[in-house]
C-alpha cells in the first residue's frame, strides 16, 4: 500500500459499474484512503418488463416516448431503480406508439380539417389495438367521471338522432373502424375491395349492408367522440402511473436505494479485505436517510468509516470532517437541505470536534464552496450561476484543512474547466459526477502536484 495516497469519487448515483472502475483503479494503485462523496445511491426509476428488459418513460410537451434500457440487470448496475411491470419492454413501446397514433388520429375541430393529417397506421396496429388498448379503453370510460359524462351524452344523442346503439365496446369498434378506413385511404385501397373486407373482419368484399355498418359512424358529428379518445390517449392510466412514479422519486425509491447500497457495501467489503485500504463515505441530497443505517452498520463491522455530519478519526494520521447537507434546490429529496445559516452552525459545531494532535485534517463535504469555479450550473434560468456555499468556503478558511473533497454540482467542470482550486493552502476538488462515466481523483496528500483526474 502506498502511504498517504488517496482516491475520491462522488455522485455515483447507484452506478455500480463505475464503482467497480473506481475500486479497481484504487486497488491497482494500492491507494491507502478511498473517499466516496455524496449521492451514492440511485435516483432514476425505470420499469423491469416481464421479458427481462427494462425501460423508462420520457415525457416532453405531452408526448410520451419509451426509452429502452436493455437487459434489466445491466440497467440496475448502471444506476436505475427497477420496479416490476407486467408488460414486456417491447409491449410497452408498442402501447405508447399506439397511443401517440390515437392522439394524432382525432379531429381537432368540427370542420375535421385535420382528417388528412392521419397517423401512419399499419395493418398490424389494429391487432395490437385490440390486444393492448380495448379493455383499457372500456375501463377508462367506466372509471373516469368526467369522460363518462361526455360518453353518456354522446350515446344518448346517437340513439336519439341516428338510432345508433352505443356501448363502450361499440364505441371502441367504431373508432377502430374509422382508423381502418383512414388506413385504406392512405394505401389507395378501395373500401369495396376484398382486402378492405378482410380488414373489417369479413371473408371477402363487403356488401352494401356490411359497408354501411362499418362507415355509418362517419356520418355523425364525432367531436365529442374525438374528445373522449384524445383524453384517453393523453391520460392513459398505465402511462400516467408510470409518469407519476418517475416524477415522485422520493416515494418510490427507498427499497431500490437500500438494495443498491447493500450491493455497494458488499463491493467495498471485498475491496477492503483484499487491500486493507481505509474507506470513508458520506451521503448527499439524493440519498434517502434510510440508507444511513446501512453505512453505520458497515462501520460497526469494520468495513468503512461513515463521516456523514460527523468527524471521524480514520487513523492517527487522518481525521475527516464529513457533511451531507446542501443548500435547497428544486430537485428530488429535501432530506439534506439546509440554509446557509444552518450549514454554518453545523460546520462550526463539527470544527470544534477536530483534534489538534492528528497529522492531517480532510473535509469530505457534498456541498462545494462558493467562489472557486467548482459549483457553477444552469438550473432555474439560462444563465450560469454559482450554487456553492459561502458557509463551506468560510469554514475552510477558518480551519485550513489540507484537502477538501466535494461534489453535488455535476457539470461545473464543463462550464469552468476546473476540478481543482485553492483556498489559502487548502486544495479543494470537485471532479464532477460519476453517474454516467467515471470522473475520479487520485493523488498523494504529501505531493499535491501529483494529483490526477482519471476518466474513461
Amino acid at each position: 500500500m502506498n502511504k498517504d495516497t488517496f482516491a475520491f469519487g462522488t455522485d455515483f448515483h447507484g452506478n455500480l459499474n463505475n464503482v467497480d472502475t473506481f475500486l479497481n483503479e484504487a486497488a491497482a494503485r494500492q491507494t491507502e484512503y478511498v473517499l466516496f462523496g455524496g449521492d451514492i445511491a440511485p435516483k432514476k426509476i425505470a420499469f423491469a418488463g416481464s421479458d427481462g428488459n427494462s425501460f423508462h418513460i420520457k415525457n416532453s410537451y405531452d408526448q410520451n416516448d419509451i426509452v429502452q434500457l436493455g437487459d434489466s440487470n445491466s440497467a440496475y448496475r448502471s444506476g436505475y431503480i427497477l420496479l416490476p411491470e407486467e408488460l414486456g419492454s417491447e409491449e410497452a413501446e408498442q402501447m405508447v406508439t399506439l397511443l401517440d397514433k390515437i392522439s394524432r388520429s382525432v379531429h381537432f375541430g368540427r370542420d375535421k380539417t385535420s382528417f388528412n393529417e392521419h397517423p401512419n397506421w399499419e395493418e398490424t396496429d389494429f391487432q395490437l389495438l385490440e390486444k393492448y388498448l380495448k379493455q383499457e379503453f372500456i375501463n377508462y370510460l367506466k372509471s373516469n367521471i368526467e369522460i363518462k359524462k361526455i360518453y353518456e351524452n354522446l350515446a344518448a344523442n346517437l340513439k336519439k338522432h341516428h338510432k345508433i346503439k352505443m356501448t363502450p365496446a361499440i364505441a371502441w369498434t367504431h373508432y377502430v373502424n374509422m382508423q381502418k378506413a383512414r388506413y385504406l385511404g392512405s394505401k389507395g385501397i378501395n373500401i369495396r375491395d376484398a382486402r378492405a373486407g378482410q380488414l373489417f373482419g369479413y371473408k371477402q368484399k363487403m356488401n352494401d349492408s356490411q359497408l354501411m355498418k362499418v362507415i355509418s359512424f362517419h356520418m355523425t358529428d364525432t367531436s365529442d367522440f374525438d374528445s373522449i379518445f384524445r383524453a384517453f390517449s393523453k391520460h392513459f392510466p398505465r402511462i400516467s402511473k408510470w409518469n407519476e412514479i418517475q416524477r415522485d422519486t422520493a416515494s418510490h425509491s427507498v427499497e431500490g436505494q437500500q438494495k443498491s447500497v447493500a450491493d455497494l457495501i458488499r463491493k467495498i467489503s471485498e475491496f477492503q479485505q483484499a487491500t486493507r485500504a481505509k474507506i470513508i463515505c458520506i451521503l448527499g441530497n439524493d440519498d434517502h436517510p434510510e440508507v444511513e443505517d446501512q453505512f453505520l452498520e458497515a462501520e460497526n463491522s469494520g468495513i468503512l468509516h461513515y463521516a456523514g455530519n460527523r468527524v471521524v478519526q480514520v487513523d492517527p494520521d487522518l481525521q475527516v470532517l464529513g457533511y451531507n447537507h446542501v443548500l435547497p434546490l428544486r430537485f428530488s429529496f429535501d432530506t439534506w437541505y439546509k440554509t446557509e445559516t444552518e450549514i454554518a452552525r453545523d460546520l462550526e459545531a463539527l470544527r470544534m470536534q477536530l483534534r489538534n494532535d492528528v497529522t492531517r485534517t480532510v473535509f469530505n463535504v457534498h456541498m462545494p464552496p462558493a467562489g472557486l469555479g467548482l459549483s457553477m450550473a444552469k438550473i432555474d434560468n439560462p444563465y450560469v450561476e454559482d450554487y456553492g456555499s459561502e458557509a463551506v468556503a468560510s469554514i475552510i478558511k477558518d480551519t485550513a484543512p489540507s484537502h477538501v473533497f466535494s461534489g453535488h454540482m455535476h457539470k461545473s467542470w464543463l462550464i469552468t474547466g476546473k476540478t481543482h482550486a485553492k483556498i489559502g493552502t487548502t486544495h479543494v476538488y470537485n471532479p464532477g459526477d460519476s453517474e454516467q462515466s467515471p470522473r475520479l481523483i487520485f493523488g498523494d496528500f504529501n505531493n499535491p502536484e501529483n494529483t490526477e483526474l482519471v476518466t474513461e
